[in-house]
């Protein structure tokens, strides 16, 4: 028989909550995946231009390195940072899930997820002001619209992310309790 106290009920919104929210975490990682590698290949000789510009406003010499080349850099460097990205993103998903269908999950998904929300704040603060010498470069790149969608796309991961922290505390919380009834 299902228990249906409010207690027990918020648990299965809960429960639920990690599950919708875990797997939204995992798609936000193809999302990541599909949206640089686009960006680069579409936008490839913007970027190029953009980072030969860059580099001679600072005083540096990079007329020797051959556009390929450094289309080839600039491919390893994103892809560095996307498997990064998508393994945590693979990570806390897939624990929220696990979590979600009751199994009892460590904490520290919970912490990269909280790690990740500060990414997001940080990205969309980059975004909005534009106060990072990186950003110069994506500036130039990105027109208004891409960056209004990077901006709520940030802010819908980060309010993905808050929600399954809450989420789980609560789980814990509840589960916590029952086992004091218990003893």
């Amino acid at each position: 028989m299902i228990n249906n106290s409010p207690e027990h009920i918020r648990l299965r919104r809960d429960r639920n909550t990690l599950r919708i929210v875990g797997a939204g975490t995992i798609a936000f990682g193809i999302w990541s995946l599909v949206k640089v590698f686009s960006v680069l290949f579409i936008r490839r000789h913007e970027i190029i231009s953009a980072v030969y510009e860059d580099a001679q406003e600072k005083g540096l010499d990079v007329t020797e390195i051959s556009p390929s080349l450094l289309f080839k850099m600039m491919l390893i460097m994103a892809m560095t940072m996307l498997i990064f990205d998508i393994a945590s993103r693979l990570l806390v998903g897939l624990s929220a899930i696990s979590e979600g269908n009751g199994r009892n999950m460590r904490f520290p998904y919970v912490v990269i997820a909280c790690i990740m929300m500060i990414v997001n704040i940080s990205n969309i603060i980059t975004l909005l002001t534009g106060t990072q010498e990186d950003a110069g470069i994506l500036t130039e790149v990105f027109n208004n619209d891409s960056m209004l969608s990077s901006v709520l796309i940030e802010l819908t991961s980060f309010i993905m992310l808050l929600e399954m922290t809450i989420a789980s505390v609560r789980i814990r919380r509840f589960a916590r309790q029952e086992r004091k009834k218990r003893a």
